[in-house]
Order: C-alpha cells, then sequence, then structure tokens
C-alpha cells in the first residue's frame, strides 16, 4: 500500500448488529476509519412472526428439505422467534432425517455450526449468492427452507426455482434506514471522505435515502457485485467492488479504489473499475 493513502478517510456503512472486521482490517493498514450504521436489521415483532419461525422447523422434515441462510441474521432471528433450545432439537431432528443445510459465507455457516449442526454446504471462496447457487448446481432439485429478510434479493429463490426447486419462504426480519440522520451524514455529504463502503443493498439504499447524490471525489467501494449492481441502479458511481463479502477483499478494493495506480490488480471476477459479467450474481440478505 502507498505511504500517500495512510489516513486516508473511510466511511464503512453496515448495520450496527453486523460484526465490523472491515473497520479492523482498514485501521489495522492505516486507514482512518468511521463506522457509522444507516441500516438497522431487526428480527420481526409482529404476532405471526413466531408462527413463521416454528413453520421452518416443521418444513424441514420434508423429504428433500434444506435450510438455505444468506445471513448469520436469518439464524439469529429463527432462534429469538422459535428457542434456540426448540431450534437445536428441530435442526438435529431434521439431519437424522436428511435435512441438508446451506450458507452464503463463514459467519452464516458458523451460526448454523453453532446450534449443533454437523455438515454445512458453503463456497470455499466468493462468499456471494451466486457463489452459494454454484454450489448448488449439482444437488438434485428439493424443497428450498428460505428464513429471509422483508426486502431480499429474488435471486437464490428465482434461480432454484427454476431449477425444480420448490421453496418456503419465510420472513423473519425486517431491513430499513435508521430512524434518525447518521453522524456523518454531514460530512459525507461535504465530501469529507475519501471512500465509502457499501456492504449490501440495503446500505447503499439507505445511503441514497440520507445523503441523495454523493461528492464526486467520494469513492464507492461495494461488499459485492450485487451491492455494486443496487448502487448503480440508484445512480452511484460505484469505483471499485470487492471479490467478495470478507474483510481481506473489502480492504483490497478500498486500497484500489483509493489508490489505484499502487494498488495490485483484482485476483478474479471484480476488476478495479467494475465488475465483470462472469461475477454477476445477488446476495440475499
Amino acid at each position: 500500500m502507498s505511504q500517500s493513502i495512510r489516513g486516508a478517510r473511510i466511511l464503512v456503512v453496515r448495520s450496527a448488529t453486523t460484526p465490523d472486521g472491515d473497520s479492523d482490517a482498514l485501521c489495522a493498514n492505516g486507514f482512518d476509519v468511521t463506522h457509522d450504521p444507516y441500516v438497522a436489521i431487526s428480527v420481526c415483532d409482529d404476532d405471526d412472526a413466531p408462527a413463521r419461525a416454528h413453520a421452518i422447523l416443521e418444513s424441514l422434515r420434508i423429504p428433500g428439505a434444506w435450510l438455505i441462510c444468506a445471513s448469520a441474521m436469518a439464524v439469529r432471528a429463527l432462534t429469538e422467534l422459535a428457542g434456540s433450545e426448540a431450534v437445536s432439537r428441530g435442526l438435529a431432528r431434521a439431519e437424522l432425517m436428511g435435512a441438508r443445510f446451506a450458507a452464503v459465507g463463514p459467519a452464516s455457516e458458523a451460526a448454523i455450526r453453532e446450534l449443533g449442526v454437523g455438515n454445512v454446504i458453503s463456497p470455499l471462496r466468493g462468499h456471494t449468492a451466486s457463489a452459494l447457487l454454484d454450489a448448488l448446481s449439482g444437488v438434485p432439485a428439493g424443497t428450498a427452507i428460505l428464513p429471509r429478510s422483508d426486502i431480499a434479493d429474488a435471486v437464490i429463490p428465482a434461480t432454484l426455482e427454476a431449477r425444480g426447486w420448490s421453496l418456503v419462504p419465510q420472513v423473519l426480519y425486517r431491513t430499513r434506514p435508521v430512524e434518525q440522520p447518521p453522524a456523518s451524514l454531514a460530512a459525507l455529504k461535504s465530501g469529507g471522505f475519501d471512500a465509502i463502503v457499501l456492504r449490501s443493498p440495503s446500505a447503499a439504499r439507505a445511503v441514497r435515502h440520507f445523503a441523495g447524490s454523493l461528492p464526486k471525489l467520494t469513492r464507492i467501494v461495494c461488499g459485492g457485485p450485487t451491492t455494486a449492481m443496487a448502487a448503480r441502479r440508484l445512480g452511484l458511481t460505484v469505483t471499485t467492488t470487492a471479490i467478495d463479502s470478507s474483510a481481506e477483499s473489502i480492504l483490497e478494493a478500498v486500497i484500489r479504489a483509493v489508490d489505484p495506480v499502487g494498488a495490485e490488480p483484482a485476483d478474479g471476477d471484480a476488476p478495479i473499475h467494475g465488475i465483470t459479467a462472469r461475477a454477476l450474481g445477488s446476495s440475499w440478505r
């Protein structure tokens, strides 16, 4: 990394409930990092929410059932609504009956394993929905049990349905912009950050909601191809796209955005100034 970009001001936008390894990695490499949760994620609190969570456990009794989680929040919401003991017992029973489990990345995989599940399919790299769909491409069509957000992207269910899968989607958590304007908003609108990191489509929507258009000199770094596509649809100019959602990939993408001359070329599907067709996919959050 070039000495000239040490101290560059970076705004990381993600929900307050999401572990923030990105900020840790950026700070360790000399960036001046502000983490501000423009997005609020909460477990559903409507009267029917517990019933939807228990329906997931019941649906796992279906022959050929798969529990497919695109975020650790999906697992957290399931355990909060149905009770951690009931979920652990239900998943153990389902696994003994032949149910299978899949996760989009390390965090969601770990959340499932913590409940006692022994075998979870997850992409080795490229922790995106498209990578998960590739991992499932050779699997016989079954029933996909999908705990999800109220604004979840449709690519995973639409792709599985096209492959002949049956779907059981259940909304367990909600994603919204935070109620009050974020503390970093004035600095963002006035060009006070060299780059902003958008970790999800909902983060892109929240930034657009609060800030409108961003200053031209503020580089926009997206945490995966789905987020990049969402940002572009909102009229935001994406500078770089991370190969996947890991903190290491985010760090590399930020370095390429702030110091494109000194940075190493991206390895994989996310070139410095955009994304290739091979990288197109969706992150179902």
